[in-house]
């Protein structure tokens, strides 16, 4: 069960099957799920997921600490969800987190800033797609995609380090190390086009300057990187 998107007349058709397809996929690998309001103080962060933030939820919800040693960093963090917690005080929270149950808690799958930004809001409740198990491999890190991409500020460094980890944990449990990366594959696991996932190849097969180069945030748009990598000669 995943919410509805309307979209809008002016998108293109490749761009709503893409949707379609995500949504399709987000459907598959979350399994049985429901849809529930839950208490804040009921969910928390789970600590097998790699994080971003040093945040955590008992500082949205009761204040950080001045003594705490990370504090600086923890302020800045605050600062940067600022935005989104305005947005949802004003508009309430439109795309629900996703949970498993874990004892009389729920642990999160996704939903890490939307569920700190509720919190710093002032919410004492959030809705949230509840699964009874935790998703791993694949389906975790595909899932961790579709989250990480409704982000604007996502740079493609990092959408690119999430594309590596779905693709390294889709071998490890398929025993297929050696095996050629395709369009049609990377477009099944994750739901983008076959045009995206091309240009997203193009990126893993690219030569280290460019990689660095998406690295450091000096090429962010994909569509260039895909006009650089064509040109054969190095000079140009």
């Amino acid at each position: 069960m995943v919410s509805k998107f309307k979209l809008d007349s002016t998108k293109s058709a490749a761009t709503k099957e893409s949707i379609t397809r995500t949504l399709e996929i987000a459907n598959n690998y979350a399994g049985e799920l429901s849809i529930e309001v839950l208490p804040l103080d009921k969910v928390e962060l789970d600590p097998e997921n790699n994080r971003e933030l040093t945040l955590t939820l008992a500082d949205t919800m009761n204040g950080i600490d001045k003594s705490d040693p990370d504090y600086d960093r923890k302020k800045q963090d605050w600062k940067s969800l600022e935005s989104l917690a305005k947005t949802i005080k004003d508009d309430q929270l439109i795309n629900p987190i996703f949970v498993y149950r874990f004892g009389n808690k729920c642990r999160l799958i996704t939903g890490e800033r939307r569920t700190l930004a509720s919190a710093i809001a002032g919410k004492k409740e959030i809705i949230a797609r509840i699964t009874s198990q935790r998703p791993v491999g694949t389906k975790l890190r595909v899932l961790q995609w579709i989250e990480n991409n409704e982000r604007s500020d996502l740079s493609l460094a990092e959408r690119v380090a999430s594309i590596e980890a779905i693709l390294k944990e889709y071998r490890a449990e398929n025993g297929t190390g050696h095996e050629k990366i395709t369009a049609k594959l990377l477009g099944d696991l994750t739901g983008m086009s076959i045009t995206q996932a091309r240009r997203y190849i193009l990126i893993l097969e690219s030569k280290s300057e460019i990689k660095k180069a998406i690295q450091e945030g000096k090429l962010e748009n994909i569509k260039l990187i895909e006009l650089i990598c064509s040109i054969k000669n190095p000079e140009q």
